[in-house]
């Protein structure tokens, strides 16, 4: 079955350096920036420096789901995940993912996320085809949160705690 892709770019006002340290740093509180949603849960696992496994559970384009994936950092701009996505205990989705970010100007970056969603049956092929553009604007408003949130955080004098949008 062919897979939904979606790539999001956004500005963000910092350099690359430090948007990869804010985006890479995978905290607990991260669920609300990457679904949008604050009663998300999101776990980790390091497994070695570069090697993180994330769970996460959380509504997404208002389907509550569970993502289970592997992400491996690749310094200093880039991070790819694969994992795999659930709805009520069922495999409905294979995921790829990658994050890039780069320099823009002496004023920030440019972040690029590529989003590849492989359906693994027949309804998780209709959901797809049927949501696909709540998907892709699910996508684009968490991509402007934390667009947001990324540049906000560079005004702070100290390294930034994530706080609600």
């Amino acid at each position: 079955m062919k897979p939904f892709e979606h790539t999001v770019v956004r500005t963000v006002g910092v350099p690359p350096d430090a948007a990869f340290a804010w985006l890479t740093d995978y905290r607990e509180d991260d669920a609300r920036w990457i679904f949008g949603d604050e009663k998300g849960r999101r776990s980790f696992e390091r497994r070695d420096a570069r090697t993180i496994a994330v769970n996460s559970v959380a509504k997404f384009a208002g389907i509550r789901s569970k993502l289970d994936a592997l992400v491996r950092l690749a310094p200093p701009h880039v991070w790819r995940a694969h994992g795999q996505v659930r709805c009520l205990g069922v495999r409905v989705l294979a995921v790829d993912a990658q994050w890039e970010v780069e320099e823009r100007s002496s004023d920030g970056a440019i972040l690029t996320a590529r989003f590849r969603l492989h359906p693994l049956n027949v309804a998780a092929r209709a959901f797809l085809t049927l949501w696909g553009s709540r998907i892709r604007k699910a996508f684009e408003d968490s991509y402007d949160q934390i667009a947001e949130a990324v540049t906000a955080a560079a005004a702070l004098p100290l390294a930034p705690a994530k706080s609600t949008p």
